[in-house]
């Protein structure tokens, strides 16, 4: 009535070190270049991301347990067919990495 079952691994697991590598500019302008902010990554568990124009106001934001399904921003206003105007914004990223960093 009792089964048992053992696994060894004969090497660890190694958890690769995360990373996170966003770029500074991207232009959503329709050439086929640079038309999507996306980042580079290695090892995240979680992401969650705010942009924000010159005066604070919030025009995307995004939250995912699974950075490798998003497809990045196409710089629309929150989602909608509205492109941000041209300028600086500012963004904030939290992320976490299986490596617990």
């Amino acid at each position: 009535n009792e089964c048992r079952d053992t696994f060894h691994l004969e090497e660890a697991i190694h958890v690769v070190a995360s990373q996170l590598s966003i770029p500074n500019v991207f232009s959503p302008n329709g050439d086929g270049q640079n038309d999507t902010l996306k980042f580079k990554h290695q090892s995240l568990k979680s992401c969650k991301l705010t942009i924000v124009d010159r005066t604070g106001k919030v025009v995307y934001k995004m939250e995912t347990d699974d950075i490798y399904s998003w497809e990045g921003w196409d710089g629309n206003i929150r989602n909608s067919n509205r492109p941000a105007p041209e300028g600086q914004y500012y963004f904030i990223v939290e992320a976490l990495g299986y490596d617990g960093e």
